[in-house]
């Protein structure tokens, strides 16, 4: 699906206008101080504003600063690090480098009943469903990727729109695909695997927004797992860590969760996912199997609004039937870009009818991925891209 676009000449002015508002552009990496390793997936966003983004894999970021905000602190947040707080707009339009404090917590660790952690994490998904922002639309950048043995062969972004709406127990949900592009490497030819893009989808992507509806979060299922719960506690914050393990492994039982939990206000942060103790799962009957399943999910506070933030998904499948004798890798990335909570009209938006975002293929006019707060390439991703644009 590769293909070019011939873009209009007023992307010509576009482009100037992007260099114009270039001194209102922070960028750089962002690094642990103790470790000088690369930090991904960090937020960084405009202090009291929707205005964020995530940093990539290798620690780097972009973050477009609108100029009637450019005198509102750059709030660089992860759970694991001191929050950093940016002012100095000294540092715009540079490449900088941003060290992270890791946060020592003191730490109590209690082993407890299932009645327990019953009574600690529903209270907690249940606060959480009842006060994430309702109707809401969210601007997202969404990026999926798959490799097979460890080579690109998809890739595919744009920006996203998310309807959502809690009615009841459920949540209504439209999806919008404002922009996007797609590119297929053409050396890995088979039949079988042609039509094979994210197994995630799309429309999936804000799956956070449901958090009710997780199997290891309701009643019925308590009894099928085993629950350690810490708590943590610094100067600033106090957490409450569940840690979720199945009693038995199984087809239906078969992750080990992570969930933070903001203890003064009973609100999940951030959920983590991923196969129990490195088993893994047969696929489709065959002899194929899902060798890792991982989802991070993150939420935040916005201007006392509580809202999904990021959600990043990736599994390994090693395929063995017919002729794919592969391992495979799907990859997904969603990061609110800036969000409404007023006069949001849902009724308008038809249902998105693809699984991925690849098969909306090739639908823009300008450079969206250079200006929309888009999480920023690696240098893999952008290697792949140049080679396909040649």
């Amino acid at each position: 699906m590769s293909y070019k676009i011939k873009l209009p000449i007023f992307i010509f002015f576009i482009n100037i206008a992007t260099i114009t508002f270039s001194q209102n552009l922070l960028k750089g990496y962002i690094l642990c101080a103790e470790t000088k390793d690369a930090i991904p997936h960090v937020s960084i966003y405009i202090d009291n504003t929707g205005i964020g983004t995530l940093s990539n894999k290798d620690g780097y970021f972009e973050i477009f600063i609108p100029h009637d905000k450019k005198n509102k602190n750059i709030i660089i947040d992860d759970i694991r690090y001191s929050q950093k707080i940016i002012n100095n707009y000294e540092l715009i339009d540079t490449i900088n480098t941003i060290f992270l404090e890791k946060r020592y917590y003191n730490i109590q660790t209690i082993c407890v009943s299932a009645n327990t952690p019953e009574n600690i994490l529903l209270s907690a998904v249940e606060n959480s469903f009842k006060n994430l922002s309702s109707p809401i639309l969210l601007n997202t950048y969404y990026k999926e990727s798959v490799k097979v043995n460890n080579e690109y062969i998809k890739f595919a972004d744009g920006l996203i729109k998310f309807y959502l709406k809690r009615v009841s127990n459920k949540v209504k949900k439209k999806t919008d695909i404002t922009v996007s592009r797609a590119y297929e490497v053409n050396a890995y030819k088979n039949k079988y695997a042609q039509n094979l893009t994210s197994i995630f989808g799309v429309n999936g992507s804000t799956s956070g927004y449901s958090i009710i509806d997780y199997n290891p979060f309701k009643r019925k299922n308590f009894h099928k797992y085993k629950y350690d719960v810490e708590y943590k506690e610094d100067s600033i914050t106090n957490y409450t860590i569940i840690r979720l393990s199945p009693l038995e492994f199984s087809k239906n039982n078969n992750k080990e969760m992570i969930i933070t939990i903001d203890s003064k206000k009973n609100l999940i942060l951030k959920i983590e996912s991923k196969l129990y103790n490195s088993n893994t799962l047969p696929l489709f009957g065959t002899k194929s199997n899902i060798t890792s399943l991982n989802f991070t999910i993150k939420y935040k506070f916005i201007n006392e609004k509580y809202m999904l933030y990021s959600e990043s998904k990736n599994a390994t499948i090693k395929f063995n039937f017919a002729s794919i004798k592969d391992n495979w890798y799907f990859e997904s990335i969603l990061v609110v870009t800036d969000y409404q909570t007023e006069n949001i009209k849902m009724d308008k938006i038809k249902k998105y009818k693809y699984r991925s975002l690849y098969e909306n293929g090739n639908e823009y006019i300008s450079e969206f991925w250079k200006n929309n707060n888009a999480i920023q390439l690696t240098k893999e991703e952008e290697k792949i891209i140049k080679s396909l644009d040649n």
